[in-house]
């Protein structure tokens, strides 16, 4: 455990617990994380929702485990990989606001890749900054993402003369990309089912 752990025993119930997470969290500065040990999943994702009902501005992941059934040959379900690439994706990060990651039991003992393993896979993009359609179609699908005539959930990528779309693992909504020769012209959040654009950005 690092210098900064703490361990919380005794407490009666999983809402004692979020009250404690909470009181650990109030006046956390920006670059503090909290990473909770908790028994299961579904403990995860109800202090998970406790936490939104009574701090809506305290952002929480859950590191879900990776369940699979080898009889039926069935692997995890997409949603739950993608919650473990978006809390995979904040702890890879720097200087973010205070988020809470609740990690279950069995997902604390599976092994995972070095952390310097996601953040050389994570992709940035600049306004103004180069960008070569053929080099970035050909990393994304190395990365996992799947060409697509239009984007429509997450993990898909498009490329239309000047424009490329993706939707990240681990965004909310798609972004759009367009070029001018290699050169980023602009970059914009939008909706994938209506098209319509949601918010500018110089970075993403």
């Amino acid at each position: 455990m690092s210098n900064g752990s703490k361990s919380i025993l005794g407490l009666p119930n999983m809402s004692a617990l979020t009250w404690e997470i909470l009181k650990q969290a109030d006046g956390f500065s920006e670059s503090k994380r909290i990473c909770v040990l908790v028994p299961d999943s579904l403990s995860a994702y109800q202090i998970q929702e406790d936490l939104l009902f009574f701090a809506p501005d305290l952002e929480s992941l859950v590191l879900p485990g990776l369940e699979t059934d080898l009889l039926k040959n069935r692997g995890p379900s997409v949603g739950k990989r993608q919650d473990r690439l978006k809390a995979f994706h904040y702890l890879s990060s720097e200087n973010q606001r205070p988020h809470v990651v609740l990690v279950p039991a069995d997902s604390f003992a599976q092994r995972v890749p070095n952390i310097s393993v996601f953040k050389s896979r994570t992709l940035a993009f600049k306004k103004g900054a180069s960008l070569s359609r053929e080099t970035l179609s050909e990393h994304l699908v190395r990365l996992g993402y799947i060409p697509s005539e239009l984007v429509e959930k997450p993990g898909e990528f498009a490329l239309r003369g000047s424009i490329v779309d993706i939707f990240s693992f681990v965004s909310e909504h798609p972004v759009r990309i367009e070029l001018f020769d290699d050169l980023v012209q602009s970059i914009r959040s939008f909706q994938p089912d209506s098209q319509r654009r949601i918010e500018e950005k110089d970075f993403f």
